[in-house]
C-alpha cells in the first residue's frame, strides 16, 4: 500500500529541492492532470533521501494544491479546473437580461449560480458598513449570505448587506431570500424600485480562513479573491453591500478599457 504524503510544512532542504522539481515538471506541463507522482519510495532510491524526506516532498506538492493524495493509490497531480471568465460588462443590463433568458446556458459565460440559500438575518453594522449605508455604528442592517456554484462545485460565498428599510418587512426581504437562480439580485432590487445606477469594486487576494476552505473545498495553499462591491442608485445612496469571496483558481478577471 502506498504511503500518504506528510503533509506537514518542515523546513527541510532535500525536500523543498525534490519537491521544486516536480512543481516545474508540472507547471511545464510534463506531468500533467491526473498523473500519478512517484511514489514515496521511488522517491527515495532516486534522491537517495529517508522516507520522512520524501514524504515531505509530496506533502508540499499537496499543500500547495498542486497535488492530491488518494489513500491506498498514490499521489496525483491535481485535475486543473476550468476558469470562468468574469469581466465588468456582468453587471450590464443586457447582460443580466441574457444571464436569465431560458434555454440552456453556453460554456463559461455565466456567473455563478445559487447553490442554495444559506441565511437571512438583521445583523448590527460594523464601522465599514455603517460608513458605506450612512447609518450609526451598531445600526441593524438586513444580511444574507449564499453559496454560489459553477458547474456544479463549489465558487463563491457570497454576503451581501441592505438597508432595513428598503427590505424589512417588504416583499423585496423574501424576494432575495427565495431568488430563483436565474435571477439576479440587482433585477429583483430593480423590480422594487431600486435599481442600481453605478458598481464599485475593489478586489484582493488573500488566504482563506477555515471556514472558506471547506466551503469551497480548496486544497493546500489555493487563494481566494476577495471582491468588495457597492451597488448604488441613482441619487448616490448605497443600496448593496456585497462581499464576494471567489476560488480564486476557479476565475479569470478580464479587463478591457477602450484608449
Amino acid at each position: 500500500m502506498e504511503a500518504m504524503p506528510d503533509a506537514r510544512i518542515v523546513p527541510d532542504g532535500r525536500a523543498q529541492q525534490i519537491a521544486a522539481g516536480l512543481r516545474a515538471a508540472i507547471t511545464a506541463g510534463r506531468l500533467a492532470p491526473g498523473t500519478r507522482l512517484p511514489s514515496v519510495r521511488q522517491l527515495q532510491v532516486q534522491h537517495h533521501v529517508a522516507r520522512e524526506t520524501a514524504s515531505r516532498a509530496l506533502g508540499l506538492l499537496v499543500a500547495d494544491g498542486l497535488a492530491m493524495a488518494r489513500p491506498g493509490s498514490g499521489t496525483y497531480v491535481r485535475p486543473r479546473a476550468e476558469r470562468l471568465p468574469l469581466s465588468p460588462d456582468r453587471y450590464s443590463r443586457v447582460s443580466r437580461q441574457e444571464a436569465a433568458s431560458p434555454g440552456p446556458p453556453a460554456p463559461n459565460d455565466r456567473p455563478p449560480r445559487a447553490a442554495g440559500f444559506r441565511g437571512a438575518r438583521t445583523a448590527p453594522a460594523e464601522t465599514h458598513l455603517a460608513a458605506v449605508f450612512a447609518l450609526p455604528v451598531g445600526a441593524p442592517v438586513y444580511e444574507r449570505t449564499a453559496l454560489l456554484t459553477h458547474q456544479g462545485a463549489p465558487a463563491c460565498l457570497l454576503i451581501t448587506h441592505y438597508r432595513p428599510e428598503h427590505l424589512a418587512g417588504t416583499a423585496l426581504a423574501a424576494a432575495l431570500e427565495n431568488n430563483g437562480e436565474r435571477e439576479h439580485a440587482f433585477e429583483v432590487l430593480a423590480a422594487h424600485g431600486l435599481a442600481p445606477a453605478a458598481v464599485t469594486e475593489q478586489l484582493l487576494t488573500r488566504s482563506p480562513t477555515d471556514a472558506e476552505r471547506t466551503l469551497l473545498q480548496l486544497a493546500g495553499a489555493e487563494p481566494v479573491m476577495e471582491v468588495c462591491r457597492i451597488a448604488r442608485g441613482h441619487n448616490g445612496h448605497a443600496l448593496e453591500h456585497a462581499r464576494l469571496v471567489y476560488a480564486g483558481h476557479r476565475f479569470l478577471w478580464s479587463y478591457s478599457h477602450r484608449l
